[in-house]
């Protein structure tokens, strides 16, 4: 069943995605000069009106070449109760983030491709096309993000923290699929078949999303409370996700963002099937309900506090013992906004279970340059 419904999804992705007619090619002849105008004078207005054809697209609209932009996001990370695989206690360098981004626009159509070199390699994250099939809809085609998580579908130069939450951390990976989205009003919207954890056997992973502005004009494009003004924004989001390729691969995520005068609020929560097993290494995620709350004061322009509280929801699930969970507390110093910035974050890691090692506490300090 989830294989014929993913195939009409995509089937409907094409059927919505017919090109539109091309614009009519500008009416009216030459301009005739005023009698007594110097012939350079008509000269000029041709070629001024030459040049505006050609800046424009096939379809009559305006053309928007290719922007590059990216960012860097490195950090220093210490632990004296930490071991990690190498031996001895963390106290060393990781860049976070070597990100390439390449976007462009052409009438009704635009895409976006992107690069990341922070393991050494470069890897393809982002690639896809994207084009309106409507006044409030538009379709996708290539790899993206699962529209699922709010907090998963940031970039990671926006984030409040030097790491995102445990949930948006899953939910920030990529996929290759199909993907119709739409704005009405106050509702946000996007319906996604994407391969899943089978690649490109016949089982797909379908997801769903859907946001309500409750109050204000919608969500900030960043976490927190830096630069939001003094308008008041309220947004709730409920999320589906099932992959054919799991006996029991559905999970449900609500998620909800308020911003008011300074002051942010932000929490998720995610179910997940009791017999779910698509997990990274050493993760457990089948019959879990792990949660996390977010808060963060704006104190001016330069410098915002917040502190995470991430429940992992683990104990007594799967074949480990596992019992986990972190309390975050940081400072952001803003030189240029999200752009540019300092962030210093210190947590604590509860490890209550017998496979999962003892309590460990971490202080990092990251920085943040994009352009």
């Amino acid at each position: 069943m989830r294989n014929w419904i993913g195939a009409l999804f995509v089937l409907a992705v094409f059927a919505l995605s017919a090109p539109p007619a091309l614009a009519a090619a500008r009416s009216g002849g030459g301009a005739g000069s005023a009698e007594g105008d110097p012939d350079w004078t008509a000269l000029e207005r041709e070629l001024e009106w030459l040049a505006a054809d050609l800046a424009r697209s096939p379809t009559g609209a305006q053309d928007e070449g290719p922007r590059m932009w990216g960012y860097v996001r490195a950090s220093y990370a210490n632990s004296s109760d930490y071991s990690p695989p190498t031996g001895g206690k963390l106290g060393g360098f990781v860049l976070d983030n070597v990100r390439w981004n390449v976007e462009g626009e052409s009438g009704d159509f635009a895409y976006r491709v992107t690069m990341e070199l922070q393991s050494g390699a470069l890897t393809l994250e982002d690639a896809y096309l994207r084009w309106s099939v409507g006044e409030e809809l538009a379709a996708t085609l290539g790899q993206f993000k699962q529209p699922f998580l709010q907090s998963g579908l940031l970039e990671a130069n926006r984030l409040l923290f030097i790491v995102r939450t445990r949930n948006g951390l899953f939910y920030s990976v990529r996929d290759q699929g199909a993907q119709l989205s739409g704005d009405h009003g106050r509702f946000h919207w996007a319906a996604a078949a994407q391969n899943g954890v089978d690649s490109t056997a016949d089982e797909l992973l379908v997801s769903g999303r859907v946001e309500v502005d409750a109050i204000g004009p919608g969500a900030l494009e960043w976490e927190g409370a830096h630069d939001a003004g003094d308008v008041t924004r309220c947004t709730l989001g409920l999320a589906l996700a099932d992959d054919g390729a799991l006996p029991e691969g559905g999970a449900v995520a609500v998620d909800a963002s308020l911003v008011h005068r300074g002051f942010s609020l932000q929490a998720e929560l995610v179910d997940y099937d009791q017999d779910y097993d698509a997990s990274f290494v050493g993760e457990q995620r089948g019959g879990t309900t792990p949660w996390s709350v977010t808060a963060s004061y704006a104190l001016n322009e330069d410098y915002e506090l917040a502190v995470r509280w991430d429940d992992f929801d683990d104990a007594g699930s799967g074949p480990l013992d596992f019992d986990r969970q972190w309390l975050s507390i940081g400072v952001d110093r803003y030189v240029q906004g999200h752009d540019i910035k300092w962030q210093l974050q210190w947590t604590d890691a509860s490890n209550g279970g017998d496979d999962d090692g003892p309590d460990a506490q971490f202080i990092a300090l990251g920085l943040t340059l994009s352009g």
